[in-house]
């Protein structure tokens, strides 16, 4: 709208710039009575108003296009901002290069014992996992299967932090004192089967 408004308002200073020359002929021809030079003013007094009017308006729609460039960059001689080259993280899972390595724990749990390892996970283990830099994908229970079975996924960001992260767990005094008392009635767990898997190329998670 407002473009538009500008081109009639040009539009509309044209016959007044038209008119402005033909007063000042008529004026040069009366102190020179010379038609010549009665042309020549009226030829420079519109070729001076066009100038100016057109030339302040071609200034103004250029400073008003450049104007949002200078607002995203900043005040005049600030550095424009660029993108940040940080790592994107999801889910809690920081990238440090490459793709994630997971690690699927299946525990074969003694008759009778699920409860109390599902508590000691609960309420000691998954605090000394965050403590040591362990994490955690999930965890499941079978509900068609084996009902002793109890199954957790890992992930890390390579092979040499899975076994840095499991070696000072593993030796951490809260966890083996946790682990001796859950054990007093007995082992909770029959055996463990552990893999550890690579996405492939076209897996939705990396």
């Amino acid at each position: 709208m407002s473009a538009l408004a500008s081109r009639l308002l040009l539009a509309a200073m044209v016959p007044l710039a038209l008119g402005i020359a033909a007063e000042l002929t008529v004026v040069v021809r009366r102190i020179t009575d010379s038609v010549p030079l009665d042309a020549l003013g009226a030829v420079a007094t519109s070729l001076l108003f066009f100038g100016c009017w057109f030339g302040l308006a071609a200034w103004a729609r250029r400073r008003a296009a450049r104007s949002p460039a200078r607002r995203l960059n900043g005040c005049a001689g600030r550095r424009p901002l660029r993108p940040s080259r940080r790592p994107a993280r999801r889910a809690g899972i920081a990238r440090q290069g490459g793709v994630m390595i997971y690690e699927y724990r299946a525990y074969y749990v003694m008759p009778g014992r699920m409860p109390d390892i599902q508590r000691r996970f609960a309420d000691v283990t998954m605090k000394l996992f965050k403590k040591h830099g362990i994490n955690v994908v999930g965890f499941w229970e079978t509900m068609i299967g084996e009902s002793n079975e109890m199954v957790y996924i890992c992930s890390y960001d390579d092979l040499a932090q899975r076994d840095r992260v499991w070696k000072a767990f593993m030796a951490d005094p809260e966890w083996l004192a946790a682990r001796k008392a859950s054990e007093a009635n007995g082992p909770l767990v029959e055996r463990v089967v552990n893999k550890i898997w690579r996405p492939t190329s076209f897996s939705p998670m990396q």
